[in-house]
């Protein structure tokens, strides 16, 4: 968020006679999941957070939204020997993210190593991760305000955000093998402003 916050910054400003005056809007949202299972041969992890962001800065025609995702499994098999491991993290297009505090959805697909005991040469796999969430928690809410006032600029920022647990359901799909999870995450959202003059 602060590197959004950043470049909208430095790039954009209404200008007045006397002052320029910056007004940025961001509201986004947060889910996240973690979960295990075994038995007696394998061990299977994943956890995934997805994050959305809609950014509007004042004179711009339209907000821009953008999602990303951070997401890591890992399947080892004792008896055969094998283990798989791997891990994304990168901006995902808009609409592979939903996140706000009644529920959420998010989908990825990477590549993973997975690895032999016996020194065969490593192979790469492809993992698929789908994730819904549905809040069911009670409500927290948090709000902070900043101000900084020097002789050329006055800023003023503020946030409120909120969160909850979620309960999730996730397919999980490593080298063709499906593994269903079902567990508590989380689901957060935030709306955040900030106000900037500058004094000409």
């Amino acid at each position: 968020m602060t590197l959004v916050m950043s470049t909208a910054l430095m790039g954009t400003a209404t200008a007045s006679a006397a002052t320029e005056r910056l007004v940025l809007r961001i509201q986004d949202g947060l889910a996240d999941a973690f979960a295990s299972s075994s038995d007696a041969c394998e061990t299977r992890v994943f956890s995934l957070v997805a994050f959305e962001a809609v950014s509007d800065l004042a004179g711009n025609s339209e907000p821009t939204t953008e999602a990303s995702i951070f997401a890591r499994v890992s399947v080892a098999n004792n008896c055969e020997g094998t283990q798989i491991r791997g891990e994304f993290i990168d901006v995902v297009p808009a609409e592979s993210v939903v996140a706000d505090l009644d529920q959420g959805a998010a989908s990825v697909t990477f590549q993973a190593e997975k690895t032999f005991a016996d020194g065969t040469e490593p192979q790469l796999v492809t993992v698929h991760i789908e994730v819904d969430w549905t809040g069911i928690g009670a409500i927290t809410r948090q709000r902070s305000r900043f101000i900084e006032n020097s002789d050329e600029t006055l800023i003023v920022s503020r946030t409120n955000g909120q969160q909850r647990d979620a309960s999730f359901e996730a397919t999980v799909v490593v080298d063709d093998a499906s593994y269903e999870f079902a567990d508590i995450g989380r689901l957060a959202e935030s709306d955040n402003g900030v106000l900037q003059i500058t004094r000409l």
